[in-house]
C-alpha cells in the first residue's frame, strides 16, 4: 500500500480541486460560446422573418399626423384621409429618422397640409434615407420667417432637408415662402424628389438682399435627384426662380421649368455647382437683370445639359460667368437675348445641338426646330432635329414623356423623341358573361405626342380563345390622332357548353417606338351562362296562420359550382309578397359549392275572409345561367277565417 507523506494528500486534493475548477471554468466558457452561437443563430433567423407592416390611419387611429408618426414602426404606413390639416401636430412634422411611409389616402388634391403662413410642413433632420417616404400631399401656406429663432435660417417654407435623403413623391407644393428655398431647403443629403409640382412659391430674403431658389434651394453638399417634376411660376429675389444650387450637385431629369422669375437664373441658377440636367425643358422663364440668364445662369459652375430644350425665355438661354457648361443634343432657340452668353472667363462645349444663330461645335445646326406649337415642344415630322443628336454615353432610356429615347438608331435633339410614346393598359371592368350582353372593357393609354394616330400591338392568352369564346378584337390597337386613349371591349360568344369561368389575358407586345408602363396587361373573366337553373316544389300547399308552410327548391346544374349564384325570381299571383306571406327577395342566393337550395313560403295571418290565394314563382333569365323549362311553380295559401 502506497503511503503518502504529510501534505501529499492535501496536495493531491488541492490539485484535484484546481483541476476541477479548470474543468468547471472550461465548461462555463463552452456554455458561453454555445450561448452566443445560439443567440447569433436566433438573431439571423429573426432577421430573415418578414416584419408585417401596419397601416396607421389619420384620423381614425390618431387625430394628429405627428401622433401617428410617433406610433409608427419601421415599415409602417401612416395613411392620411382627405382633409385640410393645420396647427400643432399637423405641421412641422418630423419623421425622427424612421423608415416609414406617410401618404395620403387618395392623392394630393384632397389631402392638404396648410401652414397658414406660420409653419412648415415637414422637417427631415435625423439621417432619414430613401425608405422614409412622403407621398401624395398638397403642402401650402408654409412660411418659415415668423420664428426669430428658426434653426434653419428661415429657409424652406414647406420642407427642410438637413443631412438626410428621404423620398418626396407625388406632392404639390404651392404658395409657400421663405428667405431661401420657397418650398424646399436642403443642406447636405441626397433626397429623391419625383413626380412633384412646384407652383407659386417665393424666396425673398429682404434683410440680407438675398433670396435663392423660389421652389428648391440646394445648399452646400446637397445632391438631390429631382425627376419628372413641374416647376412653374415660382420666384426668387436673387438667384434661381425655380431652383438654385450653391456648392451642390443636383441630378435633374425630365423636369419642366416654366414661367419662373429671378434676378439671375429665371429657371435655374448654378453657383459653384456642377449639376446634371437631362431631358428637361426651360421655357418662358425670366431674368429681371440683363445678362442674368432667363433660362439658366452658371457662375463658377460646370453643369452638363443633355437633350434639353431651352426656348422662349426672357433673357439669355444660358448666361455664364467663369463657367464651363456643356450642351449635348440640346435645342436652344428663341430666347430674347443671347442663346448662350459667355463672359471672357467662360467656355462652352456644344455638340449636336440646334442653336439659333449658330454655335461652333461638332454636329451643331442653326435651323428652326419646328415644334408643334409655341407651347408644345414635340417635334413635327419634318423637324431638322430628328435623328441629328449624338448617341453619347449616358443617354437615358426614355425621353421627357417616358417614350424611348432612341427610335431610329440615332437620338433626336431636344427633350422629346419624335414618334414615340409611353403606353399602358388598364381596366375597371374585368367581368364579362355569355351571351355577350355583359361586356368587359380595357383601355390603352399613351403619353407623348398626340398629333398622329399610334399603333399598339397586343397579344391574347388565357383559357378563353379569341374568336371562339369572345369576339375577335384586333391584334393592333390604333389610338386615334388627338387622343391619348383607345377603349376596346371583350364581347363573349354564346355556346351550349357548360363551362367553368374562363380568362382572356391581354398584354402589350414590346416594340421599338414605345416603352411599356407598369400596367401592361389585364385579365378578363368570362362567366358561362350554360348553368341550368330549375325550380320545383314537393309541397305546394300552405295555410294561415303560418304553421303549415310550403316549400320550393331552386337547383343549378353546372360543371363548376364553386361560386355563389344569385337567381332572379318574379313573385306574382293573388297573394301579395310581404302581406300575405313573409317577404321573399327577388334575388335568391345559392351559396358556393351547393347545387340546390330550398326556400320557404310562410303565410301571414290576417282577419280578412279570403279564399285560397296563389303565389306564382317564376325564375327569370340571368347573366350567368339559363332557365330550364317550365321555370315556374305555383303555391296555394289557404285562408283560416
Amino acid at each position: 500500500m502506497l503511503m503518502l507523506r504529510d501534505g501529499e494528500s492535501e496536495g493531491l486534493h488541492g490539485n484535484q480541486q484546481r483541476k476541477g475548477k479548470r474543468m468547471s471554468t472550461l465548461r462555463v466558457k463552452r456554455c458561453d460560446v454555445f450561448r452566443w452561437v445560439f443567440l447569433v443563430c436566433i438573431f439571423l433567423l429573426v432577421r430573415e422573418i418578414p416584419v408585417w407592416a401596419a397601416d396607421i390611419v389619420v384620423p381614425d387611429n390618431y387625430p394628429k399626423i405627428q401622433q401617428a408618426i410617433d406610433a409608427a414602426q419601421p415599415g409602417d404606413r401612416v395613411v392620411v384621409k382627405n382633409n385640410i390639416y393645420t396647427g400643432e401636430g399637423n405641421t412641422n412634422l418630423d419623421f425622427k429618422g424612421k423608415a416609414i411611409t406617410v401618404t395620403s389616402l387618395s392623392g394630393p388634391s384632397g389631402c392638404i397640409i396648410d401652414g397658414e403662413s406660420m409653419n412648415r410642413g415637414f422637417i427631415f433632420h435625423s439621417g432619414e434615407g430613401r425608405g422614409s417616404v412622403l407621398s401624395g400631399f398638397t403642402i401650402r401656406g408654409g412660411y418659415s420667417a415668423t420664428n426669430p429663432n428658426d434653426p434653419y435660417g428661415k429657409n424652406g417654407g414647406a420642407i427642410v432637408v438637413e443631412s438626410a435623403s428621404p423620398t418626396i413623391a407625388n406632392c404639390i407644393l404651392t404658395n409657400n415662402q421663405a428667405n431661401s428655398g420657397g418650398a424646399i431647403y436642403m443642406l447636405g443629403g441626397s433626397p429623391l424628389i419625383e413626380g412633384c409640382t412646384f407652383s407659386g412659391n417665393y424666396a425673398n430674403d429682404a434683410i440680407n438682399s438675398g433670396g435663392y431658389g423660389g421652389a428648391i434651394y440646394c445648399y452646400i453638399d446637397s445632391s438631390p435627384v429631382i425627376t419628372n417634376c413641374l416647376i412653374d411660376s415660382n420666384r426668387s429675389t436673387l438667384e434661381g426662380g425655380g431652383i438654385a444650387a450653391i456648392v451642390s450637385s443636383p441630378q435633374i431629369t425630365s423636369c419642366t421649368f416654366s414661367k419662373n422669375k429671378s434676378q439671375f437664373g429665371g429657371g435655374l441658377a448654378n453657383d459653384s455647382s456642377s449639376p446634371s440636367v437631362v431631358n428637361s425643358i426651360f421655357n418662358a422663364n425670366e431674368a429681371s437683370t440683363t445678362g442674368g440668364g432667363g433660362g439658366i445662369v452658371n457662375i463658377f459652375a460646370s453643369p452638363t445639359f443633355l437633350n434639353c430644350t431651352i426656348v422662349t425665355n426672357t433673357g439669355e438661354g444660358a448666361a455664364n460667368y467663369t463657367a464651363h457648361p456643356s450642351f449635348t443634343n440640346c435645342i436652344i432657340w428663341s430666347n430674347t437675348r443671347d442663346e448662350i452668353k459667355l463672359d471672357t472667363s467662360s467656355t462652352a462645349t456644344v455638340i449636336n445641338s440646334d442653336v439659333e444663330g449658330g454655335f461652333a461645335g461638332t454636329g451643331n445646326i442653326n435651323q428652326n426646330p419646328l415644334f408643334r406649337s409655341s407651347s408644345d415642344f414635340h417635334l413635327q415630322e419634318t423637324s431638322p432635329c430628328i435623328d441629328k443628336g449624338s448617341n453619347v454615353e449616358g443617354l437615358p432610356a426614355a425621353d421627357r414623356d417616358g417614350a424611348p429615347r432612341i427610335i431610329n438608331n440615332t437620338v433626336d435633339m431636344g427633350a422629346y423623341e419624335y414618334g414615340g410614346a409611353l403606353v399602358s393598359m388598364s381596366s375597371t371592368d374585368l367581368l364579362a358573361s355569355e351571351p355577350g350582353v355583359n361586356k368587359a372593357k380595357f383601355t390603352i393609354t399613351r403619353k407623348g405626342d398626340l398629333y398622329a394616330p399610334f399603333n399598339v400591338y397586343l397579344q391574347y392568352g388565357g383559357t378563353a380563345a379569341r374568336g371562339t369564346d369572345y369576339q375577335k378584337i384586333p391584334l393592333t390597337a390604333t389610338i386615334p390622332a388627338g387622343s391619348a386613349v383607345k377603349i376596346l371591349g371583350i364581347v363573349p360568344l354564346d355556346d351550349d357548353e357548360s363551362e367553368s369561368d374562363e380568362t382572356a389575358d391581354i398584354s402589350i407586345i414590346p416594340k421599338a417606338n414605345y416603352l411599356i408602363g407598369t400596367e401592361s396587361q389585364v385579365s378578363i373573366v368570362i362567366k358561362d351562362n350554360d348553368t341550368l337553373v330549375s325550380i320545383t316544389s314537393s309541397d305546394t300547399n300552405a295555410s294561415e296562420p303560418g304553421s303549415n308552410k310550403a316549400r320550393f327548391t331552386i337547383t343549378r346544374t353546372a360543371i363548376d359550382i364553386s361560386a355563389d349564384l344569385r337567381v332572379k325570381v318574379q313573385l306574382t299571383g293573388t297573394a301579395l309578397n310581404g302581406q300575405d306571406y313573409k317577404a321573399i327577395s327577388s334575388q335568391l342566393l345559392i351559396p358556393a359549392n351547393i347545387a340546390s337550395k330550398t326556400f320557404v313560403i310562410t303565410p301571414l295571418d290576417d282577419v280578412a275572409v279570403e279564399g285560397t290565394e296563389q303565389v306564382i314563382i317564376t325564375v327569370l333569365a340571368g347573366d350567368y345561367y339559363k332557365v330550364e323549362a317550365p321555370g315556374t311553380v305555383t303555391i296555394n295559401i289557404a285562408d283560416n277565417e
